[in-house]
């Protein structure tokens, strides 16, 4: 693309360029794109990130207990009965 000629252009007024064309600005109007549309899955994508902040915040504001279990072979108490 080469530039043949550059200017200010006002309401009503007209710029001859070097090759001859004329360019007249006659105005401008105002306009704005719209556009509306459905996604079905937001709904789940919405409730899926409510679960995961609950989650978290669940996990931030519960206390955190240990449990220690001991695992040993070869010992049996009464309970611990083989079919």
């Amino acid at each position: 693309m080469k530039q043949i000629g550059e200017g200010n252009l006002t309401i009503g007024k007209t710029l001859k360029l070097a090759n001859g064309v004329s360019v007249t600005f006659d105005g401008w109007v105002p306009w704005a794109g719209l556009q509306i549309s459905h996604d079905p899955a937001q709904g789940y994508l919405l409730f899926s990130a409510l679960a995961m902040v609950v989650g978290l915040l669940g996990s931030l504001g519960i206390r955190r207990r240990r449990v220690w279990v001991r695992a040993a072979r070869g010992i049996r108490t009464g309970t611990d009965r083989l079919p």
